[in-house]
């Protein structure tokens, strides 16, 4: 999959250079080729954005790669940034004009807290208690670990 976006950014670089080209060309080729490049490159960078971001890692290899850490953990900075984990608890929604970022959570369990930001795209309700699968954060106001959510189950 990143080689296919690694292949469809190329060809909208190309398209672009070829849109300069006849850009100031335009007089000895006219406006049809000019038009034609700035569409191709307009619709790769329309399909190459997806893809961009979508995780590189899916739901299975995220399952198998990740670990449960305990709290103390995570507090006592025994866990790496960008480790794969997996967190129980329940999801406690903060306010977005507090914290200033689109959604972020807390994911509170027995032993503790975490801030977490959803990043699978699918919506979760104040209340439910998931499964998160992504990366460490690292402590986000020194005390509080966080994690950046890739997948969840219910």
């Amino acid at each position: 999959m990143f080689y296919l976006f690694v292949a469809i950014l190329a060809g909208a670089l190309l398209s672009a250079i070829g849109f300069i080209y006849f850009l100031i060309r335009k007089k000895k080729y006219g406006m049809k080729p000019l038009l034609i490049s700035a569409l191709v490159c307009v619709i790769l960078v329309g399909i190459a954005i997806p893809m961009g971001k979508q995780p590189s890692v899916s739901f299975n290899e995220y399952k198998e790669q990740s670990s449960t850490f305990s709290y103390d953990s995570y507090l006592n900075d025994q866990v790496d940034v960008d480790t794969f984990v997996k967190i129980k608890g329940e999801v406690v929604t903060l306010d977005a004009s507090i914290e200033g970022e689109e959604n972020m959570f807390f994911l509170v369990t027995e032993a503790g807290q975490y801030y977490a930001k959803n990043n699978s795209g699918e919506e979760i309700k104040d209340g439910e208690i998931l499964t998160f699968y992504g990366k460490y954060a690292g402590k986000r106001d020194a005390v509080t670990p966080a994690i950046r959510a890739q997948y969840f189950e219910r």
